[in-house]
């Protein structure tokens, strides 16, 4: 299931089997919090165990491997997408503060009561400036414990990430990058120079989105591999199959079947 609005997205991921997936993309800042389970991440030389007690502070345009392991047949966990940015005098704090070498934070009983109540709300019944401050209010607390830095190295979004929230808006359009160039009102060379300037192309994150959208269909109950991919842009269900394949390193059916007990 996924809520979201302009200001924020929030994610929910599940399974009653273990879950392996490589290159997993976080393409906007992101906080992920295990709720039940254990998440066993590769990072850096080394590995992190996430559970209940912490979360995962993610820059974007972050790539990971891990294994999701449930505990007594269920995994949890729920992913903050945000998509604006910060003031600059909060990250001042932040790094004024900061003594963190690795993007964990131990969950304080203040950020659980904002995080559950931000998973709870209805997005939809709430204005876009009420979403903005309640988003503001997040920012506050990590920059209070030296942690939003992590989440945004500058107050400023880049123009991946700003691509990347229109592009998730119709995954399936015919003619995506020409959509894109209407809507930033730039021409297609510029679209595809301003994207090499931050190491990236508009074939990867198109397709890095796709590979996203459709673990979010599934986890959403979508199990037609036809639909799967029609939804997610491909035309072609072995297509489809085959990228997600060599993308995550499981098939759409073998990630399917992580979540077949959930209801």
């Amino acid at each position: 299931m996924v809520k979201a609005s302009k200001a924020l997205e929030v994610v929910y991921y599940q399974g009653v089997y273990q879950q392996r997936l490589r290159n997993v993309s976080l393409l906007v800042p992101s906080i992920i919090w295990v709720r039940k389970g254990t998440k066993q991440l590769s990072y850096r030389q080394g590995s992190l165990d996430l559970d209940a007690s912490h979360l995962f502070i993610v820059a974007a345009h972050e790539r990971f491997t891990f294994v999701n392991l449930p505990l007594e047949q269920c995994f949890h966990s729920t992913q903050f997408c945000f998509h604006i940015a910060p003031e600059a005098s909060m990250l001042k704090r932040s790094l004024a503060v900061s003594k963190r070498f690795i993007p964990v934070v131990t969950l304080s009983p203040a950020m659980q009561q904002t995080l559950l109540s931000l998973s709870t709300i209805d997005l939809s019944l709430i204005s876009d400036a009420v979403q903005s401050h309640w988003v503001a209010g997040v920012y506050q607390q990590l920059a209070e414990e030296g942690a939003l830095h992590l989440l945004f190295p500058t107050a400023v979004l880049s123009f991946s990430q700003q691509l990347c929230r229109f592009l998730q808006q119709n995954l399936a359009a015919p003619s995506l990058i020409d959509d894109a160039c209407l809507h930033f009102a730039i021409s297609r060379a510029t679209l595809i120079r301003r994207l090499k300037a931050e190491n990236t192309q508009f074939g990867v994150l198109l397709r890095e989105l796709r590979m996203n959208h459709a673990l979010g269909l599934m986890q959403a109950g979508l199990a037609n591999q036809l639909e799967l991919a029609i939804a997610c842009g491909y035309l072609s269900q072995s297509r489809f199959s085959q990228r997600f394949t060599e993308h995550f390193g499981l098939s759409p059916k073998q990630y399917r079947d992580t979540l077949a007990l959930i209801e």
